[in-house]
């Protein structure tokens, strides 16, 4: 698989062995936020029914602030602009920023355990698949369209998580889900990029009406 909408296809297609009728819920957390948006437009498209999507800590239209020039490095930039906003991240979260360093040394191929290694060429693999995505000149107009899915969305933003990052003034507090999905509830949750998903506002808020 070498595209997103691989991906999508790869998973639809699992998802409909496991459980042939929906309704159907979906989360994205981090950078997958684009994967979870992705399915469920392609669910809706086919006309099943999705009854909750959730954005944790990310929206996909924060992609669209870090695409670089046109040029000849542009994809390798994108990438490597992904994990640095991957290890910010985590350097904002005190519960995990001692894994940076050594996750650095497995990207630069000079250090690491084997599984530190395979984790960093999944991030490059999957942001490149972002990269060439976002790439397309209708990326703009699809990021539009998320206002349009009709399953009811929630964005959780960590306080300590992606709102830090480098995005528009008028995006920050909401991760730009005013803008791009106005009709979203926005669920502000204390904690950093991934100790937030810990926090009791999160777990009930994902099994509220299912459990």
């Amino acid at each position: 698989m070498t595209t997103l909408k691989d991906l999508v296809t790869f998973y639809r297609r699992r998802i409909k062995e496991k459980q042939p009728n929906g309704p159907y819920r979906f989360a994205g957390y981090s950078a997958s936020s684009i994967l979870a948006f992705y399915m469920a437009k392609e669910f809706e498209r086919n006309d099943d029914v999705v009854s909750q999507l959730v954005m944790l800590d990310h929206l996909p239209s924060l992609f669209l602030h870090q695409i670089p020039p046109e040029g000849p490095t542009r994809r390798d930039e994108f990438i490597m602009a992904g994990i640095e906003v991957m290890f910010s991240l985590m350097v904002w979260d005190t519960s995990r920023n001692s894994s940076i360093d050594v996750l650095r040394a497995a990207l630069n191929g000079n250090g690491g355990l084997p599984i530190h290694r395979l984790a960093m060429n999944t991030a490059r693999d999957v942001m490149g698949m972002i990269a060439d995505f976002c790439f397309r000149p209708s990326v703009e107009q699809w990021m539009e369209s998320m206002g349009e899915v009709r399953a009811p969305v929630t964005v959780y933003v960590a306080e300590k998580g992606a709102r830090l990052l480098p995005v528009p003034e008028e995006e920050r507090e909401d991760l730009g889900a005013s803008r791009w999905v106005p009709g979203a509830r926005v669920v502000r949750v204390p904690g950093g990029h991934m100790d937030f998903l810990e926090h009791e506002l999160v777990i009930a808020g994902l099994q509220e009406g299912y459990i």
